[in-house]
Parts: C-alpha cells; sequence; structure tokens
C-alpha cells in the first residue's frame, strides 16, 4: 500500500499552517507598533498580553488565543491526512499540547512587572507559566515522534529530518533562555520559528503528496 494515501482534506494542513505563520507575525508587528519601546529580542511574546501592559487585552484575545486555535487546527487535520500509524497520531496528539499552552497563556495573562517574571507570582502568572511552558514542552515531544513516524513515509525522509532538527532548535533555545534573559524574546521567537517552519513543510508535504 502506497503510504501516500491521504484523507481529501489534505490541503486544510498547509492551509492551517500558513494562517499561524501569518497571524504570529501580525501579533508581533501590529502588538510591536502599539506597545510603546516594546523589544521584540528582550521581551517576550506573552508581554504583550499582560496584564497592565498597552496592548492589553486584545493582543491576548485577538492574537495568542486565535495562534493557539489555529496550531490545534493544523494538528488535527494534519492527523487526519498523515500516513496512519499510532507513532504519528500520539504525535500531532502532543504536537497539539503547543497549541494548547498559546491558548492557556493568552486567556491566563501573564504579570506584566518584570517582563513577566515577578517575585511574588499572581495565580495567572502561574497557570501561565504552567500551561504555555508545559505547551512547549509536550510540542517538542510530539514534533520529535511525528518526525520519527515521518522518517518511514514515502518521500518524507526529509520531512523527519527536518522536524527533529526543529525539535533540538527549540528545545535547546527555550532551555537557553534562562541563561541569557536579556535575550528571551529572540529565543523564544528562534523556538516558535522551528515549530511554524515544520507546520508549513509538513503542511507543504501533505498537499502535494495527496
Amino acid at each position: 500500500m502506497d503510504d501516500r494515501t491521504h484523507a481529501s482534506g489534505a490541503v486544510w494542513p498547509f492551509r492551517f499552517a500558513v494562517a499561524t505563520a501569518v497571524w504570529t507575525l501580525g501579533l508581533l508587528v501590529i502588538g510591536g507598533f502599539f506597545y510603546p519601546g516594546y523589544d521584540q529580542g528582550g521581551q517576550f511574546i506573552s508581554e504583550l498580553g499582560a496584564v497592565d501592559a498597552p496592548t492589553y487585552p486584545w493582543a491576548g484575545w485577538l492574537g495568542i488565543i486565535p495562534i493557539g486555535v489555529l496550531q490545534c487546527l493544523f494538528c488535527l487535520t494534519a492527523a487526519c491526512s498523515a500516513p496512519k500509524s499510532g507513532l504519528a497520531l500520539a504525535g500531532f496528539v502532543a504536537l497539539a499540547g503547543y497549541g494548547v499552552g498559546a491558548i492557556g497563556g493568552g486567556i491566563f495573562p501573564c504579570d506584566a512587572s518584570s517582563g513577566c517574571m515577578p517575585d511574588d507570582p499572581s495565580v495567572s502568572q502561574m497557570l501561565h507559566n504552567a500551561i504555555g511552558g508545559g505547551g512547549y514542552l509536550i510540542g517538542v515531544l510530539g514534533l520529535v515522534l511525528v518526525a520519527i513516524a515521518a522518517l518511514g513515509w514515502q518521500g518524507g525522509r526529509w520531512l523527519g529530518v527536518l522536524g527533529l532538527a526543529a525539535a533540538a532548535t527549540a528545545i535547546t533555545a527555550l532551555f537557553a533562555i534562562e541563561a541569557w534573559l536579556e535575550w528571551r524574546g529572540g529565543l523564544q521567537r528562534t523556538a516558535e520559528a522551528a515549530f511554524l517552519i515544520w507546520f508549513i513543510a509538513c503542511g507543504s508535504w501533505l498537499r502535494r503528496a495527496r
């Protein structure tokens, strides 16, 4: 059986992947414009939706949360369109945790004080850290699982290699934040870019391999 046999909706993962990237870029550009002095390299994306930020609350409800929804929709449609295997399904389910983390991070905004890293965090900040941080970690795990599955897809080996590279880049950037807090914005965006590049690549492969 040809491993490239997919559902008729294989075009949707690509559309949701591109929409996620466009929405993310739009949030960064528009949010940064309306947040005086916002430093893209030195501030978290979450700071755009932080309580008392100039862009609160719309950056969270119109930016961060929709991005998370689009990420989940990508994972759902990709899981339905990709070659069927338990490993791939488990990977896409875990990868959807990345989107759930964004949704949770938008619903529970961080505290604007100390760059969303206060010494005495609010309940919202603690939930933000737990859901958002957990989303990144389970998302990396999901990416690794799907990438391993993709290594066995007909014509998908490159996608698997790219997925493993993206996972390595994302986890390295995320763990480097604590060591280089002054570059936390750039490091977070590096992790986000690794996910988004793979999302678009996966969506493109699924669309071509229908």
